[in-house]
């Protein structure tokens, strides 16, 4: 069965592919798309994303602990890890460089960095911050693992957190520890750099 995509560009009338959805080339062609605008919703996530997805994190606390689950809003949501880092947003004091952490994140405001072998998601949600993760390091080509270990986090200081799932799946969040010890998620960036409309 062969999908139909519609196109109108400025001042034109509509034009029509009937091709299978597979011979998307020959389809933008025949379509002549100026923009990925004119794409349906459905057949723009598809061939962006091809594989991976993304899902939004929580920060929560568990037993007097920091840590941080997957938001069950999204219709695909992973239930492991196999990568962690948290960063500093915006403004904050990095953190001190010790034995063993990756200086180039520890200058980017890393506080915390893990990541296991590719293959690997063998640490469940909730992940509690700090917590050392289970399976092999990854190690980059340079021979770096980009470990960070875990540091004292500050109060009022906004915090970004990205994870790495099985399939592809990329996890982000932002949190706040206030000052009375309670923790502040967001789902986007509460303190966007700049306006991109």
């Amino acid at each position: 069965m062969a999908e139909r995509l519609l196109s109108t560009h400025s001042g034109g009338s509509p034009k029509v592919c009937n091709r299978p959805i597979a011979d998307i080339q020959v389809c933008r062609q025949i379509v002549e798309m100026r923009s990925l605008k004119s794409l349906p919703l459905c057949v723009l996530a598809a061939v962006l994303s091809g594989c991976s997805y993304t899902y939004n994190l929580s920060a929560v606390v568990i037993d007097g602990r920091l840590a941080f689950v997957v938001d069950q809003t999204f219709l695909r949501s992973p239930d492991c890890i196999r990568g962690i880092e948290v960063s500093l947003d915006t403004d904050g004091p990095n953190p001190q460089l010790e034995s063993g952490d990756d200086a180039s994140k520890i200058r980017n405001g890393v506080y915390w960095s893990q990541r296991m072998e590719t293959g690997s998601c063998l640490n469940d949600f909730p992940v509690l911050y700090g917590s050392q993760l289970k399976g092999t390091p990854f190690v980059f080509s340079d021979g770096e693992s980009g470990i960070v270990m875990p540091k004292k986090l500050r109060v009022g200081v906004i915090y970004q957190v990205h994870t790495e799932s099985s399939g592809s799946g990329y996890g982000s969040g932002w949190f706040r520890i206030t000052p009375q010890l309670t923790v502040e998620s967001w789902r986007e960036d509460p303190t966007p750099q700049g306006d991109y409309s």
